[in-house]
C-alpha cells in the first residue's frame, strides 16, 4: 500500500472576517497574511512527510523573506507560501509514487533549497450542501 503524504498547514489570520474579503482601513485591498507550521512526520510518528520544513519555525508573513497569504485581492482565495531566499523547503516524494521509465529524476529522491512555493488552492471554497 503506498505511503500517504501528510502535512498540516495552520493558517492564522491577521485579524478577524474584515481581511478576508480585502478590506483594510483607508480603501483598497490587502491579501491575509497567514502563518505556515508543516510537521515533519507522518501521522504515524515514524514517516517522513513528503513536504517538509527546515528547522527554523513556522513561516510567517513577512519574516526572513517569508510571503504567506490567502489570495483576496486576485479573488483566488489560494494559500500560498512562498519560502524566499532565507527560508527552505524540502519535497520527497520517492517513496510515495510509482516509478517506471518516465519517472522525472527530481521525483525520485529529496528535492530542497530556497525559493520553494505551496499553493493550496482556493482554501475558503465549501461545496454546497445537497
Amino acid at each position: 500500500m503506498p505511503q500517504r503524504t501528510c502535512f498540516a498547514v495552520f493558517l492564522l489570520g491577521a485579524a478577524g472576517l474584515a481581511p478576508l474579503y480585502g478590506a483594510k482601513p483607508g480603501g483598497g485591498c490587502q491579501d491575509l497574511s497567514t502563518q505556515w507550521t508543516l510537521n515533519e512526520k507522518y501521522v504515524d510518528g515514524i514517516t517522513d512527510n513528503g513536504i517538509r520544513a527546515d528547522a527554523l519555525g513556522s513561516y510567517s508573513n513577512g519574516q526572513a523573506g517569508v510571503t504567506a497569504t490567502i489570495k483576496i485581492c486576485e479573488q483566488t482565495y489560494d494559500a500560498v507560501l512562498m519560502a524566499g531566499s532565507s527560508r527552505q523547503l524540502t519535497f520527497d516524494f520517492g517513496q510515495n509514487l510509482s516509478k517506471n521509465s518516465n519517472t522525472p529524476s527530481w521525483a525520485t529522491g529529496p528535492v530542497m533549497g530556497t525559493g520553494g512555493v505551496l499553493n493550496i488552492r482556493n482554501i475558503t471554497y465549501v461545496p454546497p450542501q445537497s
